[in-house]
């Protein structure tokens, strides 16, 4: 487990997260429509952030503590295996290199994570009817686990080279609510704190816009009221 990168995710986390979160909860000086507008804006920040750190959080080692009765949300994932029975097998690789079991009717299980020495890739093969091998890119490590998350074979495969295993081609996607979505890729959750960042500027653009409504574009002057030129035609 990584400490210092662990602790750093979660710090900068917390600030993004929790500053958001009270920036949407504190807007109420905000008038109709705008207010509004500027809530949705600090709320997508907040859960784009906590997606994003939420990942990297996880991807660090910072939730191995987590029972395996907790699913972390898939998505969609390429490397899964499907058992004779139906069981599926889904590799998580992105958020802490763990291994999730769903049953013929995408009912989680259960899951563990492997033992793959802080490296983040690893490799499914289908070793028995209840047993799955798996093949990890550091220390040149191969185990074999049963469908309860018990380890059952711990060795190196060297000199054979990683690239040398194909691993499973399949591809699935894991039946996830949306709005747990953010929490399968670093893009999804970037997408949502992008989406919430461009709602913020578009409001304080329009803010500024109904701060200087006389206002010429480009810098020009700004145009002159009728009772203004009346009472120079006075003077004159």
């Amino acid at each position: 487990m990584q400490i210092v990168p662990i602790a750093l995710a979660a710090i900068i986390g917390i600030v993004v997260v929790v500053g958001a979160a009270r920036a949407a909860l504190t807007c109420k000086r905000q008038p109709g429509r705008r207010r509004w507008l500027v809530v949705l804006g600090y709320a997508l920040v907040a859960f784009g952030g906590l997606g994003f750190f939420g990942l990297m959080f996880s991807t660090l080692g910072g939730l191995r503590w987590l029972p395996s009765t907790v699913a972390w949300p898939v998505g969609s994932v390429h490397g899964s295996l499907t058992m004779p029975d139906g069981t599926h097998v889904v590799p998580v690789q992105i958020a802490g290199q763990k291994i999730q079991i769903y049953g013929p009717d995408w009912r989680y299980v259960r899951g563990w994570y492997v033992a793959a020495g802080g490296g983040r890739r690893f490799l499914l093969q289908l070793a028995g009817t209840n047993s799955v091998e798996v093949i990890t890119k550091p220390h040149s490590m191969r185990y074999v686990y049963d469908l309860d998350g018990r380890l059952l074979l711990s060795q190196s495969y060297a000199p054979t080279n990683f690239a040398d295993f194909s691993g499973s081609g399949e591809k699935v996607r894991v039946p996830t609510p949306w709005w747990l979505w953010m929490f399968t890729s670093p893009m999804h959750s970037w997408l949502v704190f992008m989406l919430g960042g461009i709602l913020l500027f578009l409001e304080n653009l329009s803010a500024k816009r109904g701060a200087h409504p006389g206002a010429a574009p480009n810098g020009g002057p700004t145009s002159t009221s009728g009772s203004s030129r009346a009472a120079e035609g006075r003077h004159r």
